[in-house]
């Protein structure tokens, strides 16, 4: 990322490199825990997955779950390359923090930067998506507060 908060151009994409990754919800990086009594001024990203229920009549339970994946890697690649960290994947969400580890005034531009990111990003993975007859939509929403 350069001084800009501007991604590389290591873009994430959805290749074979990702087969094979766990379905279960990402555990939370230890360095993203804070002392007992600590705050820090952070930039929040929420995503939401939308129709992931109707995702379900149309595909088994193992290759929704590799859908899911891929789409996981793919969004916390784009958010690596803005700097900031994915504290949370589950159930069609994905919640990133930015200024975690060492604030910035930029965090919240870098949270909405990688939200549009995400959203650029979408015309391929529902490319990737039309042979199985679904369709990806996202929501998604910055915070920028303070956190114990």
């Amino acid at each position: 990322m350069d001084k800009r908060g501007e991604p590389g151009t290591n873009s994430p994409g959805l290749g074979a490199d990702i087969h094979g990754l766990a379905s279960e919800p990402t555990k939370i990086d230890p360095d993203l825990r804070m002392a007992p009594g600590e705050r820090r001024r952070v930039a929040i990203l929420f995503v939401e997955l939308q129709d992931l229920y109707s995702w379900s009549e149309v595909l088994k339970h193992d290759e929704l779950n590799r859908v899911l994946d891929r789409i996981y890697t793919v969004f916390s690649g784009i958010v690596a390359s803005f700097g900031g960290s994915v504290a949370r994947t589950a159930e069609g969400i994905l919640l990133a923090l930015f200024g975690n580890r060492s604030a910035s005034e930029m965090d919240g531009q870098r949270a909405v930067r990688a939200s549009l990111g995400m959203f650029e990003k979408l015309h391929q993975i529902n490319r990737y998506l039309s042979n199985r007859q679904i369709q990806l939509d996202i929501k998604a929403g910055v915070h920028i507060g303070m956190v114990a």
